[in-house]
């Protein structure tokens, strides 16, 4: 009877597990459609092919001493320590669970089941992603060892499976400071590890790895541990659907999240040329809500990104310098998809039926703040993608990509103005 009473109590929690899960999950839902709309499978794209042809390039140019099993080490160290949980607890369960600590097993399992198969496919696609790199130094620089990839696959996997579980351990450990030193232990012994793999035989690296098991699991035992962390857990839960928030705030507004309003000294001070007259009050009043809101921040990050990916792929004229002119007008587009929210903004602000100013001159002020800061953008784009064509003497890719983009920004502002009156139209 108490056995099948215990089977009762873990299926209930399994349940409630489940929920959880999938409340976070529809929550997630209606972000991803702004996510689509903001350019983000655009972005991604163009990285892709950024990524791929500077990857490419680089693998050509490397020398035969170059340190791979150091670089590979880098890469993968990161990967292997970070072990997150998803386990959706609540400072509430501190009172309505922790009663039921003795069955929270099976909850604590199926939140590891949970998350380890990404951790698993994360290591595994960072190494075949660093692969050709070792692949092309023949010999270690140092030792002269060749290691196989299956190998270092394997031992990989592995190193990810002892590192989920030890990161458990750490999170069952009742001092903080004491938490510190173990994770700080367990990412030297990783290092260790993993330049032993990656550079000396197999036997040599077996004689660094198990050590180095033994010494951490010692070191684990010697602190204070919990059973269940419930603190732990919860705080780790907070932080990351608070990143979750913060990642989706690029993209829209976030209902739990207040708006993100700074002052961006750098981009303020072009509000205050703008004369204080009763025609510019909207183009004063959109200026500075592009400069200090998040907007601000989405588009300095993207026109960033878009720098270096045009300068990456002018520097290589890849496609004979027209993979450049394709970046800079991707990322014009994409920064025209974000900019164009501009014109929904203060609708509903309540001062606008205070003071008489004109509804026509808000939309006509939010194009011409709109126009000049994708002009603002275009100029940067088109000089870190295009001037290292035109030094180079590729001209007809570059010239191209000016007068489409200038074609773009001309017939802009009237689809914005036009779309946005019939929108306000229905409303």
């Amino acid at each position: 009877m108490s056995w099948r009473r215990v089977t009762l109590m873990d299926e209930a929690l399994e349940k409630e597990w489940r929920r959880r899960a999938g409340v976070f999950f529809r929550s997630c839902l209606p972000y991803l459609g702004d996510m689509a709309r903001s350019g983000l499978p655009l972005v991604l794209f163009a990285l892709i092919i950024t990524g791929s042809a500077f990857y490419t390039d680089f693998i050509d140019r490397i020398p035969a001493n170059y340190p791979a099993a150091a670089v590979g080490t880098l890469l993968l160290a990161p990967v292997l320590y970070w072990n997150p949980m998803r386990t959706w607890l609540q400072p509430a369960d501190l009172v309505f669970l922790t009663r039921r600590e003795s069955s929270m097993g099976g909850y604590i399992r199926r939140s590891w089941r949970h998350t380890l198969p990404g951790g698993l496919l994360l290591a595994a696609a960072v190494l075949l992603l660093y692969w050709p790199i070792r692949s092309h130094v023949p010999e270690d620089a140092v030792s002269g060892w060749t290691p196989s990839l299956i190998t270092v696959l394997v031992v990989v996997l592995a190193l990810k499976l002892l590192g989920s579980g030890a990161a458990w351990r750490e999170r069952q450990t009742a001092w903080p400071a004491s938490r510190r030193l173990l994770k700080l232990l367990r990412l030297l012994l990783t290092v260790c590890m993993l330049y032993s793999w990656l550079s000396a035989e197999p036997l040599k690296a077996l004689l660094v790895t198990i050590p180095s098991i033994i010494l951490w699991w010692q070191a684990s035992r010697i602190p204070a541990r919990l059973r269940l962390p419930w603190e732990q857990l919860i705080r780790e839960e907070e932080r990351t659907a608070g990143r979750y928030n913060r990642f989706f705030g690029w993209f829209t507004d976030v209902p739990s999240q207040p708006s993100s309003v700074r002052s961006r000294p750098y981009f303020s001070w072009i509000a205050s040329r703008i004369p204080l007259r009763r025609r510019s009050t909207y183009t004063y009043l959109y200026s500075l809500s592009i400069a200090r809101t998040e907007l601000g921040g989405m588009l300095l990050r993207l026109t960033l990104l878009g720098m270096l990916s045009s300068y990456w792929l002018g520097e290589a004229q890849w496609l004979q310098g027209w993979g450049a002119a394709a970046c800079v007008l991707l990322f014009l587009v994409i920064a025209g998809l974000q900019s164009g929210a501009l014109a929904s903004w203060h609708r509903h602000t309540v001062w606008r039926h205070v003071y008489p100013l004109p509804e026509s001159g808000r939309l006509r002020s939010a194009a011409v703040v709109d126009r000049f800061a994708l002009i603002v953008i275009l100029a940067l784009l088109w000089l870190a993608g295009c001037l290292p064509l035109l030094i180079a003497g590729v001209v007809i890719p570059a010239v191209a990509a000016a007068l489409l983009a200038i074609l773009y920004l001309l017939l802009r502002p009237r689809r914005m103005l036009r779309r946005q009156m019939l929108e306000e139209e229905e409303d």
